[in-house]
């Protein structure tokens, strides 16, 4: 609003002085008819330099009105000289400073009209309006600037823009900038952060234009937008966090140990190691539960999840497989750590709890069903041969 009332002074101003000069053009033609002059010689027609000056800055309705004021005085002149002048001489005259008046002046408004209108809009505007150089210096800006940022137009126009891009954002948004001088038209849904005069930073979704010679721009801010997006973002990992995480033992769950054991058999492809593969299961956990109660139950197995996330290797994996059963992945573990990290297992039970292991070793070939489907076997094995004890598959 600022932008255009400044704008509406200076038209104010401008139309002061074409007056001015309108009025000394006329008064020097005028002079020159003291001079002796006929119309003859066709001093009366330099009358349309006023008309059409005054016209082209003011309006029809003031070109019509200094073309009446000076075809008025040309009447008179005639008149006041005895000087003979038929009636074509001066609708001749009158037409064309008449003409000149209102046909310069229509063209002239409609022209000012809509250049009015594109100001009142430039500075009304909600969105982000800019135009820069094409070496990365603002020319000029709108209010919208200021509500967003903070700053004045003055003051993002003081400096190169780059001082206000946040550093992460700098090398992307001259690569985008070179898009531009190197002859594409347009660069459009680019994202890039401002300095906001409070010292925060705001997302700004751009669309830019260049002709050659000047770069167009209007930006939105997208900050809020932006913030909704990265708490979405952050609540799906919760949630999918949650989703495969067991929630009694802190450890994976059934679903994120399927995804793991499949993945890790990928790897042990690629890479051509070994992979064991360990299923766990308490002994006699239904008479500790029917002789503690199941709260007791549910604290041992939380214990459990604490104490063997501890006693793994960082690439080793461990989850709850179901009720008191438990499965590990050991990727390149030669048997005998296999047995020995096992064995780590099975001593970090608290009290006089214990647990049963079945281990298989992959052949290179089988699928992840049959590969469990021995380690199950395998902890049978081990139940059959007394419990508290580890068996491997064969």
């Amino acid at each position: 609003m600022t932008t255009w009332m400044d704008g509406e002074t200076a038209g104010r101003r401008s139309d002061a002085l074409t007056m001015a000069v309108a009025l000394g053009l006329f008064a020097v033609i005028s002079a020159l008819f003291l001079l002796g002059h006929t119309p003859a010689d066709g001093v009366g027609f330099l009358y349309v330099l006023p008309v059409g000056l005054v016209a082209v800055q003011m309006g029809w309705r003031w070109g019509v009105g200094v073309a009446a004021l000076c075809f008025g005085s040309y009447v008179v002149w005639t008149i006041r000289h005895d000087i003979e002048m038929s009636l074509v001489g001066y609708a001749t005259r009158g037409v064309v400073l008449f003409s000149i008046g209102g046909a310069l002046g229509w063209v002239a408004a409609r022209g000012r009209t809509a250049g009015d209108e594109t100001e009142r809009w430039f500075a009304m505007a909600n969105i982000m309006l800019a135009t820069a150089t094409v070496d990365g210096t603002f020319t000029r800006v709108n209010p919208a600037w200021q509500r967003a940022l903070g700053w004045t137009p003055a003051e993002l126009m003081s400096k190169p823009y780059v001082e206000f891009i946040h550093p992460d954002d700098v090398a992307p948004t001259f690569a985008a900038a070179a898009v531009l001088l190197e002859g594409s038209s347009q660069v459009v849904d680019f994202e890039n952060r401002y300095a906001a005069k409070d010292g925060s930073w705001r997302w700004l979704l751009w669309s830019s234009y260049s002709d050659g010679g000047q770069v167009y721009a209007m930006a939105h801010d997208i900050t809020d937008r932006k913030q909704l997006e990265a708490e979405r973002e952050e609540l799906l990992a919760r949630v999918e966090a949650m989703a495969r995480t067991d929630v009694l033992t802190g450890l994976p769950n059934r679903r994120a140990w399927d995804e793991e054991l499949r993945r890790e058999l990928a790897r042990a492809v690629r890479h051509d190691h070994a992979l064991a593969v360990v299923i766990l299961d308490l002994d006699r956990f239904k008479a500790f539960n029917d002789t503690h109660g199941h709260q007791a139950g549910d604290i041992l197995l939380g214990e459990i999840g604490n104490l063997w996330r501890t006693q793994l290797r960082v690439s080793d994996f461990v989850a709850r497989y179901g009720g008191e059963e438990f499965a590990a992945l050991l990727p390149a573990c030669p048997p005998d750590e296999a047995i020995a990290a096992v064995e780590r297992l099975r001593l970090a039970i608290p009290g006089a709890q214990t647990c049963s292991a079945g281990v298989a070793y992959w052949d290179g070939e089988e699928n992840p069903e049959t590969l469990i489907g021995r380690a199950d076997t395998a902890l049978y094995d081990a139940k059959r041969a007394g419990r508290d004890r580890t068996v491997t598959a064969v």
